[in-house]
Order: C-alpha cells, then structure tokens, then sequence
C-alpha cells in the first residue's frame, strides 16, 4: 500500500518571505509570484535570495526519519549555477520520502544567511 502525500506548510516565515504550492510547496525570501519566470523562481534570485523547496520524489529507496537540520556543507550547486550552493534534506516522513532543497545566492553562504535557512526548514510542517 502506498502512503498519501502529506500536505506540507511552512509554520512561520520571517518578513519579506513568500510561499507557494507546487508539487509540494516552495518559500523564497523576496517577493516571488509562481508563472513569473518560465524556469521558476531560481531565475530570478536576487544576491543573497534563498529558496526552500519541498518535495516528494518517488524513488523505491527508503529514506530514513525526516530530520530538519541543514547540512553544514552544501550538496552540490543549483543546477546551471556556479554561485548558489545547494543543501540537500531527504528523509521520511509518515511513510512518505520526502525532498528538501535549500538553495542559496552566495558562492560562500554567511552564517546569517544559513541561520535564516534553517529557521525557514525548522518550520515546516506535514499535515
């Protein structure tokens, strides 16, 4: 039997953040409306912007329990980027795997900026 997708919410953001549905749900830190770009919202990050994007892929691995902790080093960089890495969060969640990516504009993140991340991925909730 396959799980259901859980719904997915970001409990609080800080000012000037906004967030979206998608195939699961997207928060960035500037103003940012979906259909602005036809490559999504990483086309038009500003310096210093940061994404949160959750999915749900469907891969046969089974992901272990969900922990929302950003990595201390990034993943890899967004694609077609060579300044914005990329921080990879997989994990389960209520028998789901869930995906998080969390990109920021800055060839080396500040401590500030991955503060700001973490709390924007501490938020989040499953429903």
């Amino acid at each position: 039997m396959i799980a259901a997708t859980p719904s997915v919410t970001f409990a609080s953001l800080p000012a000037g953040w906004r967030s979206y549905q998608s195939s699961g749900v997207v928060a960035t830190s500037w103003s940012y409306a979906p259909g602005q770009s036809a490559g999504g919202p990483a086309d038009r990050m500003p310096k210093g912007g940061i994404i949160v994007n959750v999915t749900f892929p469907s891969v046969p691995a089974r992901y272990k329990p969900l922990r929302l902790v950003l990595p201390r080093r990034p993943t890899t960089l967004l694609e077609g980027t060579s300044d914005t890495p990329e921080y990879r969060i997989a994990g389960r969640v209520r028998g789901v795997n869930v995906l998080i990516l969390v990109d920021i504009r800055n060839r080396h993140p500040t401590a500030a900026e991955r503060r700001v991340a973490q709390r924007v991925v501490s938020s989040i909730r499953f429903g």
